[in-house]
């Protein structure tokens, strides 16, 4: 039994995690709803445009997760108080930051803009190729603000100013559900081919995002006019520590995006109807995966709070962050099964074996969701310590030494079915968070904050 005092700093610790996490979450819901109503709203316009747009999507996907992935570096850089010296060496951190993901975003849109010509090498669809380039090039030309907008919200996840993204991104959805109907379907003529129109409004709704975040991050910042001329524009320093620190992120999130994908390419050895419900299954947990990850965010957050000088309120930190992630990750596990074995039954038109191949899955599909949520605050924790390599490292080795191999035995030698890509993931993701579990001991230990 816990003693009185252990059990309110759990309470303080919980609550202070809750205040973090549910703006994160709920932001997250609202971002993973943007692009399935993009998609929903140019399905009037017929299959081909869809085809088009979630081309240029996965290619955006792809391209910009290392940069997305290097600006979670930040976070941990930026202090957790609001006094007059921490503001300016936070300025700094930003400045520097915006600095690297600002030439980024540059780098790897212009990589966008010309993967329209790679298209016609991986065998899509030509009619679909063909109405890429009215998408692609604002798709392409909106990383700029995406990452200035993900630049400020790491900066605010770092004070622990969560509420302005939930704000700026339920007013961004909106803009974007405007933007969509008049540039689509609004009498402007000149946007008649629809697809240059919802580019236009997705473009346009990053900035405006982008732009509306910047008040927030500036009445943080209390530096004075004279320090900020004085201050070095590009800080070589503080440039690599966050490339220390965040290029790790970003290329075990790329790898691992690539790990994902290569599993989908195995199982489309089965064939056709395997490969379409197992993506079926990935696009029916990606909503609980993103919520993971949020909670991932807000412990990052939280377990550098240098607010906090009390060690004792920090105490209960691990039972707080893994047993919040547990009670989250089971629920939604318990909605994929109930929704995938009621619901699913009542609107899934394809056929009664592809139904089965779904149902099959689903309970390891609900597994991994717990298996991701105990990878993923490991993470998050050890980002917030400024522990990424580490990571990064038993991570890349885990998917692709033993998830791969697995994956391939299962499928090609004993012949298992989709069953066989979740076992692998479930394994692969346990035995990394599992380490990652130990680290985090280790580390908090040496902090003080265990119970």
């Amino acid at each position: 039994m816990l003693s009185t005092s252990r059990m309110s700093s759990f309470v303080f610790m919980l609550k202070r995690y809750l205040k973090v996490t549910w703006p994160i979450l709920c932001s997250t819901v609202i971002n993973y709803f943007i692009p399935i109503t993009d998609l929903f709203m140019i399905a009037h316009l017929g299959i081909i445009p869809v085809a088009a747009v979630s081309i240029s999507i996965d290619l955006f996907v792809v391209l910009s997760t290392f940069p997305i992935g290097l600006a979670y570096g930040l976070t941990p850089f930026i202090l957790q108080t609001n006094d007059k010296n921490a503001s300016y060496e936070n300025s700094q951190w930003l400045r520097n930051s915006l600095l690297i993901n600002g030439f980024l975003s540059v780098f790897f849109g212009v990589l966008l803009y010309y993967s329209m010509h790679w298209l016609s090498y991986l065998g899509q669809d030509k009619k679909a190729v063909e109405m890429v380039v009215y998408y692609l090039p604002c798709l392409a030309l909106s990383l700029i603000p995406t990452m200035i907008y993900n630049t400020f919200s790491r900066y605010l996840e770092g004070i622990g100013r969560t509420k302005p993204l939930l704000i700026v991104n339920l007013v961004g959805f909106l803009c974007n559900v405007v933007l969509n109907y008049l540039l689509i379907f609004g009498p402007v003529r000149f946007f008649s081919n629809g697809l240059i129109g919802a580019g236009l409004a997705t473009l346009l709704s990053k900035i405006f995002m982008a732009i509306m975040l910047f008040p927030y991050v500036r009445e943080t910042l209390f530096v004075r006019v004279k320090d900020a001329l004085q201050a070095s524009i590009f800080d070589v320093q503080r440039i690599k520590k966050l490339l220390v620190l965040g290029a790790p992120i970003g290329v075990q999130l790329l790898l691992e995006f690539a790990f994902f994908s290569t599993m989908g390419l195995m199982v489309g050895g089965l064939g056709a109807l395997h490969k379409g419900a197992n993506a079926l299954l990935d696009n029916i947990i990606s909503l609980p995966i993103g919520i993971t990850w949020a909670l991932s965010l807000a412990a990052s957050t939280v377990v550098g709070d240098g607010n906090q000088k009390d060690s004792s309120q920090k105490r209960c930190s691990i039972l707080v962050y893994y047993g919040t992630a547990g009670i989250v990750a089971t629920l939604c596990a318990c909605c994929i099964v109930c929704a995938t074995s009621f619901l699913f039954m009542g609107i899934y038109k394809g056929s009664l074996e592809g139904y089965v191949l779904i149902h099959s899955s689903v309970f390891l599909a609900a597994l991994f969701i717990l298996t991701d949520a105990f990878y993923t605050i490991g993470l998050g924790l050890l980002r917030g310590l400024k522990d990424t390599f580490f990571p990064f490292m038993i991570a890349t080795l885990s998917n692709w030494l033993v998830g791969i191999p697995m994956c391939y035995l299962l499928i090609y030698r004993l012949r298992c079915g989709i069953e066989a890509i979740w076992l692998s993931k479930i394994i692969a993701f346990f035995l990394t968070g599992s380490i990652l579990f130990f680290r985090c001991l280790k580390k908090n230990n040496e902090r003080g904050f265990l119970c």
